[in-house]
């Protein structure tokens, strides 16, 4: 079970039912439902459709599926860095200013958490589409 308190209209979670997860953004879930909100996993289909993530390739080219990147451009000159691998029990993510500093690391599971996470940071809904 999720706080509901921790959600924001934006987050995308999923809902319990007898025949599975629905998945559902969390301003479209009526109030009667919400005790049966649940986190949605972080899986790599969901970073790279839903979320614009993509695949960061090594030096000669290859892409590293553990391995995500996504840019979360606020202006010109000022943008930060989302980078998300996996890791036992879930997924490494750490966030990047503009100058490469890493200002973030944090381990995660779920996507709503990964959208809370970067709206605190930079200010910036990462929405699902």
């Amino acid at each position: 079970m999720i706080n509901i308190n921790h959600l924001h209209p934006e987050n995308w979670v999923g809902i319990k039912h007898s025949f599975g997860i629905e998945e559902a953004r969390f301003s479209e879930i009526e109030e009667k439902a919400w005790p049966k909100i649940c986190g949605l996993p972080i899986t790599e289909d969901r970073l790279v459709k839903h979320l614009g993530f993509s695949y960061r390739s090594d030096v000669s080219g290859s892409q590293k599926v553990d391995d995500l990147i996504r840019l979360v451009e606020l202006t010109k000159n000022e943008f930060y860095t989302v980078l998300a691998s996996t890791e036992e029990g879930g997924w490494k993510i750490r966030i990047l200013d503009s100058e490469f500093r890493e200002i973030l690391v944090s381990s995660i599971r779920y996507i709503h958490q990964l959208q809370n996470i970067t709206l605190d940071i930079t200010g910036y809904v990462l929405f699902w589409v």
